[in-house]
């Protein structure tokens, strides 16, 4: 039973995670939470009592690599922002050499004095073209970042969730004297 809160995070109820249905991101965190299981259920467990034995240093790297797993996720998400920042720029770049573009073109043009207008009216439309094209450039980024952000947050709930409910069930089948696989036994 314990088991099928876990069906929609890739979990299966054999107890190996089917990878190919989780996100490259939460596959090390999966695994280790893997890794947490196969050590409780590879533990000793004490007749008549329902307890298993850990070993605790064993246990305790276990936790430590959990803990490092889980930033991988923020890095990812500061190099995301560092990523359209980088986009912003590049484009205000662009946005300035088609500028400056613009009215060197216009200004080699004018060759007699009633060309002038007509080359100040070219340089102000494609300043006005080189505008609009870094407006778009900054929208279109913008747009990236934040799907590529609300992917993030999903994955970061999803894997959120399963560590609380495998957390919920270590600690039900702590507190009841019981591992989560017991159920499934016949008494």
């Amino acid at each position: 039973m314990a088991n099928n809160q876990f069906s929609s995070s890739g979990y299966s109820p054999s107890g190996a995670t089917d990878y190919r249905k989780v996100p490259d991101p939460a596959q090390e965190f999966l695994q280790i939470v893997d890794t947490l299981e196969t050590q409780i259920d590879g533990g000793m467990r004490i007749p008549f009592i329902n307890k298993v034995l850990l070993d605790r240093d064993e246990l305790l790297e276990t936790i430590d690599q959990l803990r490092v797993s889980i930033p991988d996720d923020m890095h990812e998400a500061g190099s995301l922002l560092r990523s359209r920042e980088e986009l912003l720029e590049a484009a205000q770049e662009e946005a300035d050499r088609i500028r400056l573009q613009a009215r060197e073109e216009a200004m080699a043009r004018l060759s007699e004095m009633d060309q002038v207008k007509a080359a100040q009216t070219l340089a102000h439309d494609l300043i006005a073209q080189a505008e609009q094209e870094a407006a778009r450039r900054r929208r279109d980024a913008d747009t990236y970042a934040l799907e590529v952000l609300h992917r993030l947050e999903q994955n970061l709930a999803d894997n959120l969730s399963t560590v609380r409910g495998g957390m919920r069930s270590l600690q039900n089948a702590l507190r009841n004297g019981n591992h989560p696989d017991d159920d499934n036994e016949a008494p």
